[in-house]
């Protein structure tokens, strides 16, 4: 590594039109008529502020922080379509300059390593991700849930007492970073990026899915299961969905990857509120017909059965199935098995039956 620079001397190297470029994408106001040098020290009193870097590090991701570790050691050179680039140019932390080379200022590597020595500060950002981990997961699921029953979640799963005040200091600390990514929180709830001011409908969308869910208790699964829906293509493997991939793969037929992959995109197509008829036509977008009206039949019938089985935000993460049986609790419980009081309740709360589709 060279000389390490200040931010006033990173700042030096850029011309008066990016200067400019960047006091208004700070929203900095009145630099238009300043000479340079006041617009490089209006800029660095703006970003130098101790309680916004640390806002910037409890925000960033762990590769970011990897990356700015990286940068602080040894010359680093990124591709501009790379996750680097856009964490280094978005906050205004470092400079990349027309080379791709990375340049953190003295600045900022003295208050990351001031930081680093911080048990405070490490585990705050402990308890961030776990509630990161939990919002995407749940926005993932329900789409929107409201904060008290999103922080229950977490204090029953991690044993952890994660307060509201936390989980709003974290979703402006994110928001500060990353913007509106996956979710946000607004009006007393957690709800997915698509329900945003900026997204077309997004009001009376919002206000729909709240319609719908209104009566409906939440399906909760358990930390592992749960866990599994950060990933936002995350399909359930459940008897529907094998039922249409042995299907697939014996009668088009085809391979079981490409099957799999088909049998996930119906589950989520289903998820998203497309209806059967939509989702049909999205299959035979793909090749899937049949002529035989034998195989038709049967492949409606299976595409029937991932429609009432797959777990959907207006029913809070129940199936249609569970919805039924939680209306007809008696009806449902005479056709199976008999369920004993303390036993899990079969719907798939989490309670005890007694407590849930058992009561007098």
């Amino acid at each position: 590594m060279g000389k390490k620079e200040t931010f006033l001397e990173l700042l030096d190297q850029q011309t008066v039109t990016e200067l400019k470029h960047l006091a208004k994408e700070l929203e900095l106001n009145h630099y238009s008529k300043l000479r340079k040098q006041q617009i490089m020290e209006m800029i660095r009193d703006a970003v130098l502020v101790e309680k916004e870097m640390k806002i910037k590090f409890l925000g960033a991701m762990d590769q970011d922080l990897k990356a700015l570790e990286r940068a602080i050691k040894e010359e680093v050179w990124i591709e501009e379509d790379s996750f680097e680039y856009g964490y280094f140019t978005r906050l205004h932390l470092a400079f990349v300059d027309k080379n791709n080379v990375v340049h953190i200022p003295m600045e900022v590597e003295q208050e990351y390593e001031k930081l680093k020595r911080d048990t405070n500060f490490w585990d705050t950002r402990k308890r961030n991700a776990i509630i990161e981990q939990y919002a995407i997961a749940c926005v993932n699921l329900y789409e929107i849930i409201k904060l008290d029953k999103f922080i229950k979640i977490i204090r029953t799963q991690t044993q952890r007492k994660i307060t509201e005040e936390e989980v709003l200091a974290w979703c402006k600390v994110r928001y500060a970073c990353r913007g509106n990514l996956l979710y946000f929180y607004q009006q007393g709830y957690l709800m997915l990026e698509t329900y945003g001011e900026n997204s077309f409908g997004a009001k009376e969308d919002f206000e729909e899915m709240l319609a719908k869910q209104k009566t409906k208790p939440y399906y909760i699964p358990p930390k592992d299961e749960l866990l599994k829906y950060v990933n936002t293509i995350y399909a359930e493997e459940n008897k529907a969905f094998h039922d249409m991939l042995a299907f697939l793969t014996k009668e088009i037929p085809m391979k079981m990857e490409e099957a799999y992959d088909i049998c996930v995109n119906m589950q989520l197509d289903i998820r998203s509120q497309m209806t059967m008829e939509e989702v049909d036509e999205e299959c035979a977008s793909m090749g899937i017909v049949f002529e035989e009206p034998e195989k038709r039949k049967e492949f409606e019938r299976l595409l029937t059965e991932m429609l009432n089985n797959t777990r959907l935000p207006e029913h809070r993460g129940h199936t249609t199935v569970e919805i039924e049986q939680l209306k007809n609790p008696r009806k449902h419980q005479e056709k199976g098995k008999k369920v004993y009081p303390n036993a899990p309740c079969p719907c798939g709360s989490g309670k005890k039956y007694k407590f849930c589709c058992g009561k007098k």
